[in-house]
């Protein structure tokens, strides 16, 4: 009878049993409908079990799963056949395993294919059975995983992660409640027609709190996406790379209505900031966290002026390519507020940057600030 619990049973029960991997492996052996609930939860762990004997468990668990799943009898056996010697798993299942294949018995695209088949598998299980899913890091996944049409679950997206900006072409259709966008990557962004699209089903993202954005280079289109974007509830705007025009971006962050709590601006570059420093004494009263690029000749009276309007800001990081010292600086900051105090100070050099940038980092005594 303990084998016909439903779904929704097994699930309350296996909650309890999240840190028991013994208790779970074993779950996956009583019935397809058991294996289909209690995979997710071992997914969330990188199947400590399967490394406590190295490679004799973590074959074991890879037969297991494998019997599971409606595989042909040559592609079972193939999978089967591999010797795991080292099995890697991560919590976020964008890659499933890596294996040391026994010389010649598989050639490496062979397993490469298998290990893609067991991959969409298990995805197609998670998105067909988690229709809650808020939250989902999408970094490196196939076509044919975004493509499935058990992707189409996930409606209730609010929490997005991608790697690359195609993602969004599948996003755009199944998720309309995005409150929060990081976006990574690794090459210029140059696909700007999929993030307009993408924004016009989103309603120009008026319900977004938070976005973050790392990139190598931004397009002339990508820059007019930002000039007619509106996010009047975005409450976290941060640039790890490149950024739009300084001109720009201070339009936009005025556009948020009040509402942005933390804005971290991580490229130096030599352009004036006036702009910018401006627009956030302006726009930005309720500002908690601001880490901003910093001319120490041209913007002192600026930074007082950005520091008397957001009274409410409790940690500070300016960032310059020229030399910076802390003390006048900390003097600025005592004469405002007795409460602030320097915290760090360090030099950080990083491919996307042209040059090294000085940083120095300021907190107030018992500061709590959104990051």
């Amino acid at each position: 009878m303990v084998s016909n619990l439903n779904s929704d049973c097994l699930r309350n029960i296996l909650e309890f049993l999240g840190s028991d991997q013994r208790v779970l492996f074993k779950c996956l052996l009583v019935n397809r409908s058991w294996f289909e609930v209690s995979v997710l939860y071992l997914w969330e762990d990188p199947f400590s079990i399967a490394h406590r004997r190295r490679a004799a468990n973590s074959k074991k668990l890879l037969t297991t799963i494998i019997s599971m799943f409606p595989f042909d009898k040559v592609t079972e056996d193939k999978l089967k056949s591999c010797g795991y010697s080292n099995v890697t798993y991560y919590k976020n299942g964008q890659s499933i395993c890596r294996e040391k294949v026994r010389t010649g018995n598989l050639y490496e695209n062979e397993v490469g294919k298998i290990s893609s088949t067991l991959s969409y598998h298990i995805y197609d299980i998670i998105f067909k059975n988690c229709t809650n899913i808020k939250q989902i890091i999408l970094l490196t996944i196939s076509k044919r995983i975004m493509k499935m049409k058990s992707f189409d679950n996930l409606s209730n997206l609010c929490d997005i992660e991608i790697g690359e900006v195609r993602y969004l072409k599948k996003i755009v259709h199944v998720c309309k409640k995005i409150k929060k966008i990081v976006i990574k990557l690794h090459g210029e962004f140059n696909n700007s027609q999929v993030l307009v699209n993408f924004l016009k089903v989103q309603h120009g993202l008026k319900a977004l709190k938070r976005l973050e954005i790392t990139l190598l280079g931004l397009s002339s289109k990508a820059v007019a996406t930002f000039m007619n974007l509106s996010c009047p509830l975005l409450e976290v705007l941060k640039f790890h790379g490149n950024h739009p025009p300084l001109s720009i971006l201070a339009k936009f962050i005025e556009k948020t209505e009040g509402h942005l709590r933390c804005f971290h601006l991580k490229c130096p570059d030599r352009y004036s900031n006036e702009i910018l420093f401006k627009s956030i004494a302006k726009s930005c009263p309720k500002i908690k966290s601001l880490v901003i690029i910093f001319d120490i000749d041209k913007d002192l009276s600026l930074l007082e002026h950005l520091l008397r309007s957001c009274n409410e800001l409790e940690s500070l990081t300016l960032i310059s390519l020229n030399f910076l010292y802390q003390s006048p600086l900390q003097k600025l900051l005592r004469m405002i507020d007795k409460n602030w105090k320097f915290k760090n100070e360090f030099m950080e050099y990083d491919g996307v940057q042209i040059g090294c940038g000085k940083w120095i980092e300021f907190s107030k005594s018992h500061s709590s600030h959104p990051d």
